[in-house]
Parts: structure tokens; C-alpha cells; sequence
């Protein structure tokens, strides 16, 4: 996507990349500089946990999208935080089960589901449980969904 230098619009504004920001840090793979502002965008980072512990926090980036990958070895809690206002952001959670393991994880409580209910996350170990976390007010509320 940011391949070529050439700029390009949407909705009005011109949008460049930004060499400044570009794998700065190296969970960052590019960043948008619109003719009004400059600020880093995070487009796909992933933060792998090996979950050992009876809880865990999920965040939404700073800026743009990330995801979870955590493999569950003890029964866990999920919690949900952060969001950047003016933002639509999405935070993809994939849990896996450790081999030999089968424990249940609690979604984060602060949630609105799709169908009213929280989805079960799968207890098996080749089952992986994908669910997708959406902010579009900077994190006053989430909605969320079983993929």
C-alpha cells in the first residue's frame, strides 16, 4: 500500500507515506500523513502471549489496528481497554489452547455482543477461537463479534 510515493486522495484529504515513521519501532509498518496532521498508524501488529497468569489486559493501539494471539495454559480473564477518539478501530483476539489443556477463558465483561450473548471460546487445542473488538467512539464503548 505504500509502495509507491505517489499520493493519492479520500474523502478530500491527501494522504503521502511517511518514510519518518516507516518500521519505527519495528511493530510499525508504515504511518499516514494527511495535509492537517502527522501520526504514527499502526497497521497489523501482533502481540503473541503465551498466557500463564489468571488474567489478561487486551489494548487497542495508539493509532490504527493490532491483535492478540494467546495461547491459554491456565483458565484466564480477558479485559478490554483504550481506543484514540475520532478513530474506528478493530482488535482481532485469537486463543488457541495449550496441547493437553482445555480451559476456559471470560471475555472482557465491558463488551456489547452481536447476538446480546458472549460467544464460548473452544477448549480444544487445534480449535482456534477467533473474535473481532470494535471502538468508534475512543473506547467509551466496544462491540464485538465470534468470527
Amino acid at each position: 500500500m505504500f509502495d509507491d510515493p505517489a499520493a493519492w486522495t479520500v474523502s478530500g484529504d491527501v494522504f503521502l507515506p511517511s518514510m519518518v515513521w516507516w518500521n519505527q519501532p519495528a511493530n510499525w509498518t508504515g504511518c499516514i500523513t494527511t495535509l492537517t496532521t502527522a501520526r504514527q498508524c499502526s497497521l497489523g501488529s501482533v502481540t503473541t502471549i503465551a498466557a500463564s497468569g489468571p488474567t489478561q489486559a487486551l489494548m487497542f493501539a495508539r493509532s490504527g489496528n493490532n491483535a492478540y494471539d494467546i495461547t491459554v495454559s491456565v483458565p484466564l480473564t480477558l479485559s478490554l481497554a483504550g481506543g484514540s477518539p475520532g478513530q474506528a478501530q478493530f482488535l482481532t483476539l485469537v486463543v488457541r489452547q495449550a496441547p493437553n489443556t482445555g480451559y476456559r477463558v471470560t471475555l472482557p465483561a465491558n463488551v456489547k455482543w452481536t447476538g446480546a450473548a458472549s460467544p464460548t471460546v473452544d477448549t480444544e487445542h487445534d480449535k482456534p477461537t477467533v473474535i473481532t473488538f470494535l471502538t468508534v467512539d475512543g473506547g467509551a464503548s466496544y462491540l464485538g463479534w465470534k468470527n
